[in-house]
């Protein structure tokens, strides 16, 4: 499992495939918490995204439910996108604000993006889903992430040069969602947990990575937006 650095795909011609992977991975960004004085702690990896049920209407930011999990109610959350260089600020910060639509148990957390900050998110292209789901075993896939609590990366070869991939569906999350979980060979470590499984050809998210020992592991995306359809409603 190897992982590219995002900056240096940024000079790849536009209709390229390493051009269009890094055109979608500008939707990706870290999650950081900054505490009172200032401190920065970087937590996981989210992304803008656009719900399949409510259209453009809205953009959210998606990430797992462990990494936004601790608070100590007077540190803020944001998202960082366009964070490629480590001498660089990012380019745009969205602030996490509000209670997120969220549920530890498929580990997942969405917050709604305020509406003054539409059009800053925007600029980044929020992900689509996938509308079938999580795809096949098989499919080509690449992980944009902040592994290592760093910049940008994007994982999409294996340590032998072939295309990252669906391995197979498990039920890892219990008998109630099964086969619901895909197995992946993208990249895995520390701070990759929330990062999109993004499918190669459609480019739509076909997943939400939250962890595993070894292979990664990601719920299905659209097991996540049905999950969380209530809640965003609620919202509104």
């Amino acid at each position: 499992m190897t992982n590219t650095l995002a900056r240096t795909l940024k000079s790849s011609p536009a209709q390229s495939p390493e051009g269009i992977k890094y055109h979608h991975a500008r939707a990706v960004g870290a999650i950081v918490e900054i505490k009172p004085d200032g401190q920065v702690n970087h937590l996981g990896t989210g992304f803008l995204a656009t719900s399949p049920y409510d259209g453009d209407s809205n953009i959210y930011v998606v990430t797992n439910s462990h990494v936004i999990r601790a608070n100590d109610g007077k540190s803020r959350k944001e998202l960082w996108l366009g964070y490629e260089n480590p001498n660089s600020d990012p380019e745009e910060r969205i602030a996490l604000s509000g209670r997120p639509a969220e549920n530890a148990g498929l580990d997942y957390a969405i917050f709604r993006v305020k509406d003054e900050d539409k059009a800053r998110a925007i600029h980044f292209h929020p992900l689509q889903s996938n509308p079938s789901g999580s795809g096949f075993i098989g499919d080509d896939i690449y992980m944009p992430n902040h592994a290592n609590r760093s910049i940008k990366g994007i994982s999409y070869r294996d340590s032998s040069g072939r295309n990252t991939r669906i391995l197979q569906m498990t039920s890892d999350l219990g008998s109630k969602y099964r086969n619901q979980v895909l197995v992946h060979n993208a990249f895995n470590s520390p701070g990759t947990s929330g990062s999109p499984i993004i499918d190669s050809h459609s480019h739509n998210v076909v997943a939400l990575n939250f962890g595993g020992i070894g292979l990664g592991r990601a719920v299905n995306i659209l097991t996540v937006w049905t999950d969380a359809r209530p809640q965003l409603q609620h919202e509104t």
